[in-house]
């Protein structure tokens, strides 16, 4: 029993003796290595030396190159450059220092170790200034304004002082980032520079505050039910301007509106409403002319809806609503027609001697006319009319003549569209000598197709481009 005891004893012995050397077989092991369960930066670091390491970090990474982000550009700055360098090896160093091996085994009971360490890094600052100052962050933007403009979208501010940025900022940031390692730098809000403004420029801002306030206000004409809102473009028409083209500002500091500049900036904004004896007419050619006679149209009192909208500026009102009043309005046949001309309808060149019949957009006829004689001063009136009357097999009478048609379509004081069966001539220099009596003589079979096509409220645009054409399109 003793023997047996014995030998128990001896084999516990040998056990704690091969244990302890174990054990401190890996703790001289760990000596100059990383203890079990270490990672550094990622990489698995147990028993490797802190060379390994330093050179297994610096293969792992791509330190070529510096990448510096600015808004929505990206710089690159080559590390040869800066004569830019990177170690880990005395941070790792240190790091191993703080490793005591005889404790590997706490490494075990308490887990795995991660650490991260930050390079030692080396680069020449002067020639880092010098690639800093070609990217120019504090010049991106130029220039560096805060100035009321006018656009589209009328009176706006243009400020971007508060988006420069500050050099010096920017510097410390990229060293920072060089400093710790990084590769890639973005530059923000945080490097931007304190904006600094000048005594015109906080006038600006002070001027464009009234404006911003301004433009809350909604100004809305009502059509018959059709609501014409204003845009703040359209707003800030009605104000009056200075000399430099920004908004006057009276004696109380607040922003200028007189009638005369209500009414003014409402001219635009009415104008396509307000097309009687106001009509820009697109030819068969592809000229644009301007007639401004005829009794197609409406006529608008921009003078009443400009002193009612004005009124309720001044009044302060924020939700202005005025009535867009006619002092002539088309008949129901002129608006069933259109609200214009639309895209049915007669066209006479006086110029060419030549009609123009388009149905729904599609010309239908072109044909040689003879119009007002214009050696004796009876032209055909130029203007935008409409045929108001249509009667078939009547008689023409006048001061000394009275002659048989088969169709007649009066389109303004006793001047119409009809038939001239007594006419042999239709040369385009006919009415210079031998036209008619100011009607627009039209060949039998012609008229009577215009006839069976037309309507009471057709409209008919007589033009001559020496009196009216406003350009030529190509």
């Amino acid at each position: 029993m003793k023997k047996i005891f014995k030998v128990l004893l001896i084999l516990i012995m040998l056990t704690v003796i091969m244990l302890g050397l174990s054990y401190m077989g890996l703790a001289y092991y760990y000596k100059d290595t990383y203890s079990y369960g270490t990672f550094i930066n990622g990489i698995y670091a147990t028993g490797k030396t802190p060379e390994d390491v330093n050179r297994e970090l610096i293969e792992g990474e791509d330190f070529d190159t510096l990448y510096i982000g600015i808004e929505d550009k990206l710089y690159d700055v080559k590390a040869q450059d800066i004569d830019y360098s990177i170690d880990y090896l005395e941070p790792l160093k240190q790091y191993k220092r703080m490793q005591n091996p005889y404790l590997w085994i706490t490494n075990i009971l308490n887990g795995t170790k991660s650490r991260t360490v930050r390079p030692d890094t080396e680069y020449d600052a002067d020639k880092l200034e010098k690639l800093m100052d070609k990217i120019g962050p504090d010049r991106l933007g130029e220039p560096f304004v805060c100035a009321i403009e006018y656009s589209e979208d009328g009176f706006i501010l243009k400020d971007n002082k508060a988006l420069q940025y500050d050099r010096d900022k920017c510097m410390d940031k990229v060293t920072q980032a060089i400093e710790d390692g990084q590769l890639y730098v973005i530059i923000g809000m945080e490097c931007r520079k304190e904006a600094d403004y000048t005594e015109e420029e906080l006038k600006q801002k002070s001027i464009y505050d009234k404006i911003s306030r301004y433009h809350d206000t909604s100004v809305t004409i009502d059509l018959e039910g059709e609501d014409i809102t204003l845009t703040n473009a359209e707003l800030d028409s009605l104000l009056v301007r200075d000399k430099e083209g920004l908004p006057a500002i009276d004696d109380m500091g607040a922003l200028l509106i007189t009638r005369e500049s209500v009414a003014d900036g409402l001219k635009d904004v009415i104008a396509p409403y307000n097309t009687y004896n106001n009509h820009f007419f697109k030819t068969h050619d592809g000229r644009t002319v301007h007639l401004t006679k005829g009794t197609l149209g409406n006529s608008v009192n921009t003078t009443g809806i400009s002193d009612e909208v004005y009124d309720a500026l001044i009044a302060g009102e924020r939700n202005i609503r005025a009535n867009l009043n006619y002092t002539r309005k088309m008949s129901e046949k002129e608006q069933e027609s259109a609200a214009g001309i639309g895209n049915t309808y007669i066209e006479i060149s006086l110029d060419e001697q030549r009609m123009y019949f388009y149905i729904d957009g599609e010309l239908k006829m072109d044909i040689n006319v003879v119009t007002g004689t214009h050696a004796t001063g009876q032209d055909t009136p130029e203007g935008v009319y409409y045929i108001y009357n249509m009667k078939r097999n009547t008689y023409l009478v006048g001061e000394n003549y009275r002659c048989f048609v088969y169709t007649w379509m009066p389109i303004v004081r006793g001047v119409g569209i009809h038939d001239a069966t007594w006419r042999k001539l239709w040369e385009s220099d006919t009415y210079l000598k031998s036209g008619s009596h100011g009607c627009i003589n039209t060949p039998l079979e012609e008229a009577k197709y215009i006839y069976d096509h037309a309507y009471v409220g057709l409209p008919v645009i007589v033009y001559s481009y020496e009196n009216s054409a406003t350009e030529q399109t190509t």
